[in-house]
């Protein structure tokens, strides 16, 4: 999904409470390697989910698997609101602060190795969730065998666009879009199912790398309203199992400490 290194998705997952604010009140007009630029919207971005479809497995007495699905062909990040009752089975350690001891794992980002968002004693907490093509997947748990977790309620009211759906046009050439390489969106290009420019949607039949150039070609149905667009907009795209539709599906193993 976002193409987001494990250092901008760790400083996001620990900041939330920016960045929210950032996606709801700026939007991106450049991006590169190292630098993201915004300016101000005229009107706050806020993308309701109406009617989300939220499906939470208890996996064992401390562990969840959490499956979001916004019913919209989107990408992005959602609020996610969790509540949370622990229960400690040793209950002289009930004293003690259990921070660092719930951790929240997002698996859109299981292979960058992301540091997984640690909850705190309060709650409910917001957390951000990763959608690829409307869809998201939490893993919750604790990480003591003396704490066991009964997940009260999750919500999720709203959603944001991000950067890293926003690829920097090079060339438009008929149906043929020449786009510059970077670092951050390189996944997202080459999955790329659909994409937006100007408001128009076309579907990408075909993608190749121009090794010479260091750019992306993408052959689309039809041939390009405009010449002029600076960005494209990846609305959709290609999954490893279109029944979860998250960047990497994989096993659940729970470790005991």
């Amino acid at each position: 999904m976002q193409s987001t290194n494990c250092w901008e998705a760790w400083i996001r997952n620990s900041n939330w409470f920016f960045y929210r604010e950032l996606y709801k009140n700026y939007k991106p007009i450049y991006t590169n390697n190292y630098l993201d630029i915004y300016i101000k919207k005229k009107k706050q971005d806020i993308n309701p989910i109406k009617n989300p479809d939220i499906k939470i497995k208890k996996i064992n007495k401390r562990a969840y698997a959490i499956d979001i699905d916004i019913n919209e062909k989107v990408n992005g990040y959602a609020d996610v609101e969790i509540d949370f009752d622990i229960v400690c089975k040793k209950k002289f350690l009930k004293i003690f602060y259990f921070k660092h001891l719930i951790k929240v794992s997002d698996a859109a980002l299981y292979d960058k190795k992301v540091r997984p968002i640690f909850l705190s004693v309060k709650h409910p907490q917001i957390i951000p969730a990763t959608i690829v093509n409307g869809k998201a997947r939490l893993y919750v748990d604790s990480l003591k065998k003396f704490l066991e977790i009964k997940i009260k309620s999750i919500k999720v009211e709203n959603y944001y666009k991000t950067p890293a759906s926003f690829v920097e046009i090079a060339n438009i050439n008929n149906n043929l879009l020449e786009l510059n390489s970077l670092d951050i969106n390189k996944s997202s290009v080459m999955k790329a199912k659909k994409i937006k420019i100007e408001n128009i949607v076309y579907n990408v039949k075909r993608v190749e790398y121009n090794i010479i150039n260091g750019t992306f070609v993408l052959e689309l149905d039809k041939t390009i309203n405009t010449s002029k667009a600076y960005f494209a907009e990846i609305v959709e795209q290609k999954v490893k199992n279109e029944n979860i539709n998250i960047k990497y599906d994989f096993s659940y193993s729970f470790k005991e400490i």
